[in-house]
């Protein structure tokens, strides 16, 4: 009899992580270098059966909007809109106080079209649509070789009939283009954010597709594949692929349930996730063992109105490259080097300096990755950095210290918008380690914004792998739904809960689960009169609507007055914008705990090393230690370097390392006149 297998996979920007769970709890971790492509598909052929499920994450759609790596689409908008995206929905300094930008432009004008078709707020067809207009305007499109075309027409979230009109001329007049309808994809008010919502669809739909295949193949049965959504649950092939804005921080939320789960089960509930990639850092906040879900988020300047984990990201990573502005100021990142090709250390052809170049040459990393598999080429790293310094007069060294610099200082500033923008100061909390670069950064990270405990996890990259294991299977529903709280009638308030819930029957026979094994969750997002924003509270609907709503509009006020400050409860009436209803299932997985790393206690294998430590230190003569000899009761003093196959750990001075019954490195900081023995 064949075991029933689960491959959990995390698809980064440089390297893929998996992780293989036989039937009997067997555990077996694999990393790949993303531009060994043949290695990767040979090691999933090796799994590929009927009886095996394989469990996808990826950054590919996060890094592709922060990198603006993705295929031209074409918009269809109403007449006099064609400036939509340009006009956006800023804050009321962007663009004026320093240092502030303006989100670039997804779709490039040439690739607008207008139709004269109007529909007025209450439904009132004022202009009808023009076929012939339409027809010329999809010839204009495939004389652009546009593949994918978005239609975002006003009020259509609640009227969306001239949309579907125009999707249907499309498939006579131009076939071949696949067609996004912005209601399909958004179904809530703001045509700004319902475009780019739609618009990103059209643009993350081909890289996704791409990414799927090129790992798991084009003919692998997608029954068998789900993926992780930013929401924090799992979906079905099928269903990403028609959603993809919902993967769009597939792997980053993947990561943060991983760390989530991992960290409760050595005790540790109030957190900062810190996730250091090939091409991003990726942040969130964790209070009582519980990550955070929005309605809505924002990256790259782009808001997205979508039910998401609270991560923030931003793009400095392992492969981020280091440049000079027009303003001749340096800048790390967003573009990656990525796998291909990749840091000039790899030396598979890479010109541009990185950070992981400049880790190199200061000492901070191995010139052996991957246990050694990956031999780091640093006189290709001296070069690149020689070159970027010279602008400036500045030796390689120097170059890289500046780029450390600028890297770690907006990491820092990650860690202080999802700590003290949330009304958590960051020096209360414990910060987390993961990711192939994470262990580099953490604890010098922490001591810039008082964080005195790290954690770093018996193997930092796989935090996504196994948040990908212990995940839901999820979907999320909304509808716009426009009404005073004190005037509403409960028939109205069910009939709209009872439309979601015919629209999430299909989704749950589509995904071939049982309405019975699932857990559903009604929410209403609520606002003040003449307010803009809104805020998500939970509806438990009970024999009494009325008492319900009541209850979910006194947690409004509450919630509202963490936020602000402000509690208005006595002043102003309350308005229901949307109505939402989350629908998950449990996979059946069984949850083995994650292996610790093997300890040989008579093996203290250290070495001396000079490595360049931030903060004014410089560089050290440091111990530098395998973590698989460490004994199983340990005690380091920083400086030193604790490496591991699949990651580095920084120890700065002023640092000690020990490690706890899961098998967890525990980092802390003390003070510098203490005195502190090693004990290997």
């Amino acid at each position: 009899m064949t075991e029933k297998k689960i491959v959990s996979i995390d698809v980064g920007g440089t390297f893929t992580d998996a992780l293989v769970v036989a039937a009997d709890g067997a555990i077996c971790a694999h990393k790949f270098n993303n531009s060994n492509k043949l290695q990767i598909k040979k090691f999933l052929q090796q799994h590929e059966d009927s009886t095996t499920t394989f469990l996808y994450s990826t950054t590919a759609a996060v890094n592709a909007l922060l990198t603006g790596d993705f295929p031209n689409v074409g918009l269809v908008v109403n007449e006099g809109f064609r400036g939509l995206l340009e006009t956006a929905r800023l804050p009321e300094r962007a663009g004026k106080d320093k240092g502030s930008q303006l989100p670039r432009r997804l779709v490039p004008s040439e690739f607008v079209r207008e139709v004269s078709c109007r529909v007025g707020a209450d439904g009132t067809v004022s202009r009808l649509i023009n076929p012939e207009q339409v027809k010329n305007v999809a010839a204009e499109f495939r004389g652009l070789a546009v593949k994918r075309v978005v239609i975002s027409l006003l009020h259509s979230y609640q009227f969306p009939e001239q949309e579907a009109a125009i999707a249907a001329l499309f498939a006579v007049y131009a076939p071949d283009i696949e067609v996004i309808v912005s209601s399909d994809v958004l179904s809530e008010s703001r045509e700004y954010e319902r475009t780019i919502a739609a618009v990103l669809s059209a643009c993350l739909g081909p890289v996704l597709e791409e990414n799927l295949e090129s790992i798991l193949g084009p003919n692998s049965d997608s029954k068998n594949i789900l993926v992780m959504q930013g929401n924090g649950g799992l979906a079905s092939a099928q269903s990403a692929l028609e959603h993809p804005l919902t993967t769009i921080f597939s792997g980053p939320v993947a990561a943060v349930s991983g760390m989530a789960w991992l960290a409760s089960l050595a005790g540790y509930e109030n957190l900062i996730t810190f996730d250091v990639g090939g091409t991003s850092t990726d942040v969130s906040l964790i209070q009582d063992g519980k990550y955070q879900t929005f309605p809505a988020t924002e990256i790259a300047g782009f808001p997205l109105r979508i039910p998401m984990v609270d991560v923030l990201s931003i793009g400095a990573g392992g492969g981020s490259i280091a440049f000079e502005a027009a303003d001749k100021r340096w800048h790390v990142g967003p573009n990656s080097a990525g796998a291909e090709p990749g840091p000039a250390c790899y030396g598979l052809g890479g010109t541009e300096p990185t950070l992981t170049d400049a880790n190199l040459i200061l000492g901070r990393i191995p010139k052996g990755l991957l246990g050694g598999e990956m031999i780091l080429d640093e006189d290709a790293s001296l070069s690149v950095l020689t070159n970027f310094g010279l602008t400036r007069g500045l030796s390689p060294e120097a170059a890289a210290i500046g780029m450390l610099e600028i890297a770690i200082n907006s990491m820092c500033g990650a860690i202080r918008r999802v700590s003290v923008l949330r009304g958590r100061e960051a020096a209360s909390l414990t910060l987390v380690a993961m990711g192939g670069a994470g262990p580099i950064f953490a604890a010098e990270v922490a001591e810039l914004i008082g964080i005195t405990t790290v954690v770093v996890p018996p193997d930092p990259s796989l935090a996504a792998a196994w948040g990908v294991y212990v995940a839901d299977i999820t979907r999320d529903f909304s509808l716009a739904f426009e009404y005073l709280a004190d005037t509403v009638c409960s028939e109205e308030l069910e009939s709209g809960f009872m439309e979601l819930e015919k629209k999430s029957s299909i989704w749950i026979e589509t995904e071939l689960l049982k309405f019975s094994d699932c857990k559903v969750v009604r929410k209403l997002d609520l606002k003040y009169e003449g307010m803009t924003h809104g805020t998500t509270v939970d509806f438990k609907l009970g024999s009494n609507i009325k008492n319900s709503l009541e209850e979910a509009v006194e947690l409004f006020h509450h919630r509202h007055a963490e936020l602000t400050g402000h509690l208005w409860k006595e002043h102003e009436r309350v308005e229901i914008i949307n109505l939402r209803l989350a629908i998950s299932a449990a996979q059946s997985n069984s949850l083995p705990l994650p292996q610790k790393p093997a300890k040989q206690i008579n093996a203290n294998n250290s070495a001396l090393k000079r490595i360049f430590f931030h903060g004014g230190f410089g560089s050290i003569e440091s111990q530098v230690y395998q973590r698989k000899n460490l004994p199983s009761s340990f005690f380091i003093v920083g400086p030193a370097l604790i490496e591991q196959e699949s990651a580095t750990i920084v120890l700065p001075p002023n640092w000690n390392a020990s490690t706890d019954e899961s098998g967890n490195l525990i980092l802390r900081s003390h003070q510098p006149d203490s005195e502190m023995l090693p004990i290997v």
